[in-house]
């Protein structure tokens, strides 16, 4: 079985590890990548594409809204975009007309974000 390729966007350290660690034990190749820019770099200089970018909404440089418009520009609907939010995902939602495939509350569920990924949900 392939591993699915994920762009995890995270910019708290620790956060970003744990996710990374549960998720390659779970049959994924993950891309870490600190903030929006970051991600913006890897997504364009990655050698296949995605089948999940998961990215923290409150960051620097780059925040998550700022990067799901990107990406939805590029052309990414094929790819599960799944956004974390530590509160205020109802206010977050109306703040674009482009959405998250899933938006998650953390601390997030791992077991659950990695059905997400597998498309199981």
């Amino acid at each position: 079985m392939d591993k699915l390729k994920v762009l995890l966007v995270e910019d708290d350290m620790a956060i970003g590890m744990h996710i990374r660690h549960f998720l390659t034990k779970n049959a994924c190749e993950v891309f870490l990548a600190h903030n929006g820019e970051e991600a913006i770099e890897k997504y364009l200089n990655a050698d296949q594409n995605f089948d999940a970018i998961v990215t923290d909404i409150l960051m620097p440089k780059l925040n998550g809204l700022e990067l799901l418009m990107h990406l939805r520009k590029e052309g990414q609907n094929n790819t599960r975009i799944i956004g974390m939010t530590s509160g205020f995902s109802s206010y977050l939602s109306s703040l674009s007309s482009e959405k998250f495939d899933f938006l998650l509350n953390k601390p997030v569920d791992l077991n659950y974000l990695l059905r997400l990924i597998k498309k199981e949900e």
